[in-house]
């Protein structure tokens, strides 16, 4: 049914396909955080990107809570002031019947 749909459609039917990728490098993650950061004012939605309620610039910037928790300098201060120590846990299977 959608691809007669799509066939059909004078515009197109499907949302193009997003494009992903690892970040390596410190200078890579900077320039994508900015372009995320930036893209509430590039559409007009706010005037600064600290305007943006959804966004974790804040947070950045000056360690402020906000809606978006994020894992940075700031979050792994803040734990070691709690004597917090996060260890990673693996995930134990439970026992299978024999015969499965």
């Amino acid at each position: 049914m959608a691809r007669r749909l799509a066939l059909r459609a004078a515009e197109p039917f499907w949302q193009a396909r997003y494009y992903d990728f690892n970040v390596w490098s410190e200078r890579k993650f900077t320039g994508k955080l900015r372009y995320i950061h930036r893209n509430p004012v590039t559409l007009g939605l706010v005037d600064r990107p600290e305007h943006w309620p959804w966004s974790s610039f804040r947070h950045y910037l000056a360690g402020e809570h906000c809606g978006v928790e994020v894992e940075s300098r700031w979050t792994e201060r803040a734990r070691e002031r709690l004597r917090i120590f996060p260890t990673a846990q693996n995930r134990q299977e439970k026992p299978r019947p024999s015969g499965a």
